[in-house]
């Protein structure tokens, strides 16, 4: 059965931080990267996400040499 916590993607560019002020002038974080994924809404990779957004969806990663 496909689980949402089992989905995987490959990271195919460095992760850069980009800073930005809000309609306050607050000061918030978003991230450009590109990613490889075998799942079907490729649009959805191309939404602005946000450094917090990032953090609470992060689960870890394995690196194989």
């Amino acid at each position: 059965m496909f689980e949402l916590e089992y989905h995987w993607i490959v990271l195919e560019t460095p992760i850069s931080s980009i800073q930005n002020l809000d309609d306050k002038g607050q000061i918030f974080y978003t991230l450009n990267f590109k990613v490889y994924t075998w799942g079907g809404n490729t649009e959805y990779l191309k939404s602005v996400i946000t450094m917090e957004h990032f953090i609470n969806n992060y689960y870890g990663y394995i690196k194989v040499k």
